[in-house]
């Protein structure tokens, strides 16, 4: 068929009212929205990172809360920390920190700050930093102490300390490490929160944002879906647990239930962590909320005391 008789012949028919289905348009320069992290006017802080620690070994049995991989970057840069437990002083041993996600990783300072209780501790000389990609960084003295290393680009998906050299001790066999300090670009300390995943750490904005509507409220339903139960609770010498919603409402209402102590804001910029897989926010009357990141959603699981 000719060519213009065609193009007539659809005219005609578009003019007569025939169905003719309208053209699809779809925009692909535009990505659909995450449908994963829900949207939240608080703004999460750059450094806050998302991370798990594992080490090659690890001491027993002694001041296993205080003693532990994690320990390394809770920020406590003396009172806890790691020990290896090989048979020798620990040459080889390494503690691996692994990122939710790629970070941008400028320095890393070492530090070995834990004290020496027995002769059978000795201390690091020299550690070795290994990046995923494949970079092996050793360490230089740090003037303010410890060890450092400068990393750099690109950023990185998980680091490895390993210790290098240790000095020498006779019948020393014990090397401990008080501190891995993680610095982004500029030099800003990065907050490692360990044990919560990169979508759990984007999620809690609006997670926090919804657990302190839900108590300016005291609405059940908000309650209910904030808070996990049964809910410890700690005021003054008074410590228990609210078993279901019912008894969380009434002192929601009642104004003995702990809110926010500052703006949800404040509170997520504040947020710390004692334990893996939970953070700590403040809340009113020197009392703190203990989150966990449950079900695809942040809850309230404890409340307790500021030390």
């Amino acid at each position: 068929m000719n060519p213009r008789v065609f193009a007539g012949l659809l005219l005609v028919a578009a003019l007569s009212g025939c169905p003719h289905p309208a053209p699809v348009v779809r925009d692909h320069t535009t990505p659909p929205p995450d449908p994963v992290t829900p949207k939240s006017s608080l703004t999460l802080p750059k450094d806050l990172v998302a991370v798990d620690v594992e080490a090659s070994s690890s001491r027993k049995g002694e001041a296993t809360e205080t003693l532990a991989p994690w320990r390394v970057v809770d920020r406590d840069k003396a009172a806890t920390g790691w020990c290896e437990d090989k048979a020798d002083a620990g040459v080889g041993e390494t503690i691996t920190i692994r990122f939710g996600k790629r970070v941008a990783i400028e320095r890393v300072i070492v530090a070995s700050d834990l004290p020496a209780p027995s002769a059978k501790f000795t201390r690091p000389a020299r550690f070795t930093i290994s990046t995923d990609d494949g970079r092996a960084i050793g360490t230089s003295e740090y003037p303010d102490g410890g060890w450092i290393a400068h990393v750099g680009a690109p950023p990185v998906a998980s680091l490895v300390v390993a210790i290098a050299a240790v000095q020498p001790k006779d019948g020393a066999t014990i090397t401990c490490v008080s501190d891995v300090e993680l610095s982004g670009p500029q030099g800003a300390v990065l907050r490692p929160l360990v044990g919560v995943t990169a979508t759990a750490l984007d999620a809690l904005p609006a997670g926090l944002e919804a657990i302190a509507a839900a108590f300016t409220s005291c609405e059940s339903s908000a309650l209910a879906r904030t808070a996990a139960f049964p809910l410890h609770y700690r005021r003054g010498v008074e410590e228990g647990d609210y078993r279901d919603v019912d008894a969380l409402v009434a002192d929601c209402k009642a104004g003995t239930a702990p809110k926010l102590a500052t703006t949800a804001q404040a509170a997520l910029d504040a947020v710390a962590q004692e334990q893996p897989g939970e953070v700590i926010v403040p809340a009113s009357d020197d009392r703190r909320w203990h989150l966990a990141f449950e079900g695809g959603a942040w809850r309230l699981v404890s409340t307790s005391h500021s030390e």
